[in-house]
């Protein structure tokens, strides 16, 4: 449900961005491609979300929510994005794969904001795991 989710509001923002063709289709698979950082708690074992969160929101959002981010999503810190915004300077179909992974991480934030900020689901501190910086200064790509 999750992908699901970032695929409608990516279409809603492609329509309201009036991209068409490459430019498009880039952008879409971008908004859903970013969560391929997640293969590493998969692969390690580590993660908290299973099979069954594919189609139940509820047991999703209960998962995902409950607690901290186990390890580090790449894809989704800000320095990636940031740089990906400069080398599109360089390479122009970058700005798409750059533009649809902020709408990505936008989605995002507005789910932690909702359910670890309003409705204190499992802590404020959620954005320390959006920067690269952060996991570099720790060490390990992995949290407690």
């Amino acid at each position: 449900m999750h992908t699901f989710i970032h695929l409608f509001i990516g279409i809603i923002a492609m329509i309201a961005l009036g991209l068409h063709g490459w430019p498009a289709v880039i952008f879409i698979i971008a908004t859903v491609a970013i969560d391929l950082d997640h293969i590493i708690e998969l692969v390690h074992g580590v993660s908290n979300i299973n099979k069954k969160h594919i189609w139940d929101i509820g047991s999703f959002r209960e998962a995902n929510y409950k607690d901290i981010q186990r390890s580090m999503h790449l894809f989704h810190t800000f320095e990636v994005i940031i740089g990906l915004f400069i080398a599109a300077r360089y390479y122009a179909p970058l700005f798409y794969v750059a533009s649809g992974f902020a709408i990505h991480l936008m989605t995002d934030a507005w789910g932690n904001i909702w359910n670890r900020n309003l409705k204190k689901k499992g802590g404020s501190d959620w954005i320390k795991y959006w920067f690269l910086i952060y996991y570099i200064k720790k060490g390990s790509i992995f949290n407690k």
